[in-house]
């Protein structure tokens, strides 16, 4: 039986779809190994960034047992230290305790009773040359103050023609009993004290130093004037050397303060920084102010400290 249609076309489609078929498996076949290959160097690749974490892993847990480590040692270090400290906490409380009681019998050991000083301050301008060495020695004074006297009371009266403004009558306390409110204060006054170009008036700043004692000394308080200049009343007009006006009112004084004297329990030093001759009026003046005790005189400024030191221990 002869077909109708031609079998050759027929045949040569099915050919091509067999080649069409076997090339599209080649296609998804060669892909698929490209693929898998790529996964195989994915996973190589992954499998060596693996073994890096794992191994900086490590690292860090070598870094993390080094740091546990050192931190118990500073842990047991620090218990070591705690108790260290402990211990010498209670030390020092204890040593604390015994200086309190050692400050105490101290306190009790210091040479002067009670005492009230004035110090009556030349700050005219022939002092000038003076003033820092007074100021400093003054000063030195001060800080060692409380250890004078069972309880020391202190005023400052800085004059030149007349008096100036005054540092009242105040106790000067141990700096562990304020805080050193008391001693930094007379210092304060002190540096703040300056010269300038003026006659120099005696006579105000001993009747203001006399009204000052008297008027708050009790019956058991030693009372003493501490002067600190560089001449005598030779200033109160213009004639050179001492007038007669000037020499009445240089024995006035004198006068006045062995009135004041007298009382009992009262002591006067003059310190002289002048620089005449120890036979001069000025410098016998001096002398003659210092009561009930010569001793009280002093004729050089590096002298002002000592002169100072023994007049408020007596």
């Amino acid at each position: 039986m002869k077909f109708q249609l031609d079998d050759r076309p027929i045949l040569r489609m099915a050919f091509d779809g067999g080649m069409i078929l076997t090339a599209s498996l080649a296609v998804i076949a060669g892909k698929s190994k490209h693929e898998e290959r790529a996964a195989t160097e994915q996973t190589i690749v992954l499998t060596q960034e693996k073994r890096g974490v794992e191994q900086y892993a490590k690292g860090l847990e070598g870094q993390l047992q080094d740091a546990e480590e050192t931190a118990q040692h500073f842990a047991d270090r620090g218990k070591e230290m705690g108790g260290i400290i402990s211990a010498l906490t209670i030390q020092l409380g204890e040593q604390g305790e015994q200086f309190g009681e050692l400050q105490a019998e101290l306190n009790q050991l210091r040479p002067g009773g009670p005492c009230d000083a004035i110090f009556l301050i030349d700050t005219s301008g022939s002092t000038d040359s003076y003033h820092d060495h007074i100021s400093e020695s003054l000063k030195a004074l001060f800080r060692w103050a409380p250890r004078l006297s069972s309880e020391l009371r202190v005023g400052v009266i800085p004059f030149r023609d007349g008096c100036l403004t005054s540092y009242p009558l105040t106790s000067i306390r141990p700096r562990d009993v304020d805080n050193g409110r008391s001693q930094d204060s007379l210092l304060e006054f002190i540096d703040n004290l300056h010269t300038e170009v003026s006659a120099a008036d005696h006579l105000p700043a001993f009747r203001e130093a006399f009204k000052m004692l008297d008027a708050s000394r009790g019956e058991d308080r030693r009372a003493v004037v501490i002067l600190v200049s560089d001449i005598g009343p030779s200033e109160l007009d213009s004639t050179v050397g001492y007038s007669p006006a000037e020499t009445r009112q240089a024995k006035r004084i004198v006068d006045g303060v062995n009135r004041w004297v007298s009382g009992g329990m009262r002591t006067v030093a003059a310190i002289y920084l002048g620089n005449k001759a120890s036979d001069s009026f000025d410098a016998q003046w001096f002398r003659s102010l210092s009561l009930p005790d010569s001793s009280n005189f002093a004729s050089d400024s590096s002298q002002i400290f000592n002169v100072i030191l023994s007049t408020i221990e007596k």
